[in-house]
């Protein structure tokens, strides 16, 4: 990408030095219109409000719609400078997904704007302006697109967006070395769905000891049209909104600079992939059981009082014949 004059997605005026570092060429955003998938990613702060936001798109530019579309939403101002524009679309969802995971985030207008995303995904209109100004090169009109879909609700006069359009693979991957990144685009094609681990601090297995092979379990989150389709389709949702665990079957254990990242298979066709830099315990689909230990029979065996009573009898019974017999022989005997 080379320099231009324009701001690399802010949405205020040109001269911040942070934004002259950044930019994306006409020439280069033009070249997209000939790729499958497109990713627009990019991060957005709202100081007075005390908002700081990320977000990216998934666009299937061969079938003209919003495949994906995730945003998360703090008041943490360190999540404005977590990532930089230039980092994999792979590292936003990841941060993303992290956040909500662990209950960082603002939650109420998180899912309120997530609800509204999942409804602009299928606005044709909004889909035209989008890429319309991504194949024109027209950045700052792509940052009023974008800005003006968060300002609707955060109303702040210092609002400030920045995002970058660029080509994107479903098998983008964090900053392996080679061999971990052909291990990634090894793996099966098909939709990934966002999900996170389903943790048993108990009974579970370290993450760290997860092999290929493994079956786990874990929960979709409900983020996007394809992710809520399974969740229904598979009956994971209940009638109070809950989503429960589904089992996730590893294919291949990545390890990154830090933590774990795991690629598997919810079923035929519908994979998930989870970076995990926790050391944390995962609850296991099959669960070992500890082997039953047999009923230890008693030695001394317990009888009914009427047959003890039988028996003593019996026994003097027999004591009485055998002391006769001997009577007998001792008396023939002289």
């Amino acid at each position: 990408m080379f320099l231009n004059n324009q701001c690399l997605g802010t949405y205020e005026p040109c001269g911040k030095s942070l934004t002259q570092s950044l930019a994306i060429s006409c020439g280069a955003m033009v070249e997209l219109k000939s790729e499958p998938i497109i990713v627009v990613k990019g991060r957005f702060r709202a100081p007075i409000q005390r908002y700081y936001g990320l977000f990216f798109y998934l666009i299937n530019n061969r079938g003209g719609y919003i495949d994906i579309s995730s945003v998360v939403i703090s008041t943490n101002s360190e999540v404005f400078n977590a990532l930089s524009l230039t980092d994999s679309w792979k590292k936003y969802e990841a941060a993303i997904n992290k956040l909500k995971y662990e209950g960082k985030y603002a939650q109420a207008i998180t899912n309120e704007f997530q609800a509204k995303l999942k409804q602009l995904a299928l606005d044709k209109q909004y889909f035209a302006d989008l890429t319309k100004a991504i194949f024109a090169g027209d950045q700052q009109k792509l940052n009023a697109i974008l800005a003006s879909f968060y300002q609707r609700i955060i109303k702040d006069d210092e609002f400030q967006l920045e995002s970058y359009a660029e080509r994107a693979s479903l098998q983008d991957t964090l900053g392996q070395n080679e061999e971990q990144a052909a291990a990634v685009q090894d793996s099966p094609e098909g939709t990934y769905l966002p999900i996170k681990l389903d943790l048993d601090p108990i009974a579970g297995k370290n993450v760290k000891d997860i092999r290929p092979g493994d079956k786990i379990l874990v929960r979709v989150i409900p983020e996007n049209e394809r992710a809520n389709a399974f969740i229904d389709n598979a009956r994971l949702r209940t009638e109070s909104g809950f989503i429960r665990s589904a089992p996730f079957t590893v294919t291949s254990v990545i390890y990154p600079e830090k933590g774990v990242e795991l690629i598997g298979k919810l079923q035929e066709g519908v994979y998930g992939r989870i970076l995990e830099e926790q050391n944390v315990l995962v609850r296991m689909a099959e669960p070992v059981k500890p082997p039953t230990k047999a009923p230890q029979v008693s030695s001394q065996a317990t009888l009914p009082d009427d047959k003890k009573q039988l028996l003593f009898i019996g026994a003097g019974l027999a004591g009485i014949a055998i002391l006769a017999i001997l009577l007998y022989f001792l008396i023939t005997s002289f």
